[in-house]
């Protein structure tokens, strides 16, 4: 299935829910370093790490945010 990047959110297909992992908040805060960055957004976790070490910080995420649920 091609990704569409005209949305920011798609449905995931079965196989793909079937190869999700879940993660405690505990488990997100442990990574809270510019060099070990993961955020929730609506639900999911993601590594956020490359747009936090790339200097001109892409997200707009301060150091507090990171191992947190930065969902707006």
């Amino acid at each position: 299935m091609k990704h569409d990047t005209s949305r920011p959110h798609r449905r995931l297909n079965v196989r793909e829910m079937e190869n999700l992992k879940c993660f405690t908040a505990e488990e997100v805060a442990q990574h809270a370093s510019m060099d070990d960055a993961w955020a929730i957004v609506d639900g999911f976790v993601y590594d956020i790490t490359p747009c936090m070490q790339n200097g001109r910080h892409t997200l707009p995420i301060v150091s507090r945010d990171l191992g947190r649920d930065i969902s707006f």
